[in-house]
């Protein structure tokens, strides 16, 4: 077929060189009859003589195509080798030559070759042919290869969508036949290598869905969009099954932070308040879960509180008393028990540290003013003491001292002779 064309082609420039031949030869006839002509007239007649050129610039001449033309020949030969070469040329290396039915790749390499032939020997008409010819046959081996590509590349797609393993991968090994390198076919192959695993999956979604398991059924999701990410149409269905396992995963965190405090379980509360915050953090419910969690964050610091003053005024430890008492207060501010316990702790204190300060120095009672403050300090504890021994041991202890170094003595003044500046002083009591 292809000779036929290259033969075709050179007889129809043959034709096409003797017709120009035949239009110069006429032409060139024509001056000459004219010029005949002329040796007829009587130029004396003629009252100025006539120029012998004249009739030459006169006589219309239609140069031929191969030599009026070749310029614009030359010129769109060159604009169309180099789309050739640039458009036509980078898509036929990826041809599989073998699969080609309409031509060859050696046909293609055989007319570019007579076509730069000729245009070396200035035929620029032929050389144009030549190309045409080469560029309308692989435009038409691209057509066919495409057509062909395109239908089972087609069938593979399909067969994907059945999941029918065998006759997918058949078919696109067929259209990778056709086109070895197309980025489609390469992508839709890998694919097709995973069907087995994507079928197993499809089947056990299709079980979680029948259990009603969303978890299952998410995870299983999950793991096939990993494996086939093309698997775009399942991500909605994936992205309501998250929000629909968020919703109960939400309110059973709430209920059980509610059930965590009915137990006085702060640990289990905020377990609870975290997880739901987790998922949804600006909910009304996370808000009065968060609010149960302070209250018995509260309560309990007060249940706390009072066990531990109650152990602490049995055990007459007034100093924790008052500390104790202090933080409780700083949560709950207004509770009596709190409030009393912490000004009697703060009295019991202070009378402890005011009598400590006479017993520690004793001495000083025997100071008529001293005795006097220690006898008030007593007083003040005695109310008191009822509710700390050690207060009232305290207290008796100072009395004793005051007692002591209340009583009057006789002073003795001896002076030596061998030291007159001695004195010795002994004190004797009644």
């Amino acid at each position: 077929m292809l000779n036929k064309e290259i033969a075709r082609a050179s007889k129809e420039a043959a034709r096409q060189r003797r017709r120009n031949t035949l239009t110069i030869l006429g032409g060139v006839g024509s001056v000459i009859f004219f010029l005949i002509s002329l040796s007829f007239i009587d130029f004396s007649e003629q009252p100025e003589p006539q120029q012998p050129s004249t009739p030459v610039q006169q006589t219309i001449y239609e140069p031929s195509p191969s030599v009026g033309t070749a310029p614009v020949s030359r010129t769109q030969f060159k604009e169309q080798l180099r789309h050739y070469e640039e458009g036509i040329e980078p898509r036929l290396d990826t041809l599989n030559w073998e699969a080609s039915a309409s031509g060859s790749q050696n046909d293609l390499l055989v007319l570019k070759e007579q076509a730069l032939t000729a245009f070396s020997s200035g035929d620029y008409d032929l050389a144009l042919g030549n190309l045409n010819h080469a560029q309308s046959l692989a435009e038409t081996v691209l057509e066919e290869r495409q057509m062909r590509f395109q239908q089972a590349f087609l069938q593979a797609e399909a067969h994907f969508t059945e999941l029918s393993y065998e006759k997918a991968k058949l078919k696109i090994e067929k259209a990778l036949f056709f086109w070895p390198d197309e980025e489609q076919a390469l992508t839709l192959q890998i694919r097709i290598e995973k069907l087995p695993q994507i079928k197993e999956l499809l089947e056990e979604i299709g079980v979680a869905q029948v259990e009603n398991n969303l978890q299952k059924e998410v995870n299983l999701i999950r793991q096939l969009i990993v494996l086939d990410p093309e698997r775009l149409e399942l991500v909605p269905h994936l992205e309501k099954l998250e929000r629909e396992l968020d919703e109960s995963r939400f309110a059973a965190h709430i209920d059980e932070g509610i059930r965590q405090v009915g137990k006085w379980n702060l640990a289990g509360a905020r377990s609870s308040l975290a997880a739901a915050r987790k998922i949804y953090p600006n909910r009304n419910e996370v808000t009065l879960l968060s609010n149960k969690v302070s209250g018995l964050r509260k309560d309990l610091l007060l249940k706390r509180a009072l066990a531990d003053l109650k152990v602490s005024v049995a055990s007459d430890d007034w100093h924790r008393v008052e500390v104790v008492a202090g933080e409780a207060l700083k949560v709950h501010p207004t509770n009596q028990i709190l409030v009393d316990r912490y000004k009697l702790a703060r009295r019991v204190v202070s009378a402890m540290q005011s009598i400590e300060s006479f017993v520690s120095s004793p001495g000083r009672l025997s100071s008529v003013n001293v005795a006097q403050l220690a006898h008030q300090a007593i007083a003040e504890a005695a109310v008191l003491t009822r509710q700390s021994p050690s207060l009232l041991n305290q207290s008796r202890e100072l009395e004793r001292l005051l007692v002591t170094y209340n009583k009057k003595v006789d002073v003795f003044v001896c002076r030596t002779i061998k030291q007159p500046f001695l004195l010795k002083v002994w004190a004797k009591s009644d």
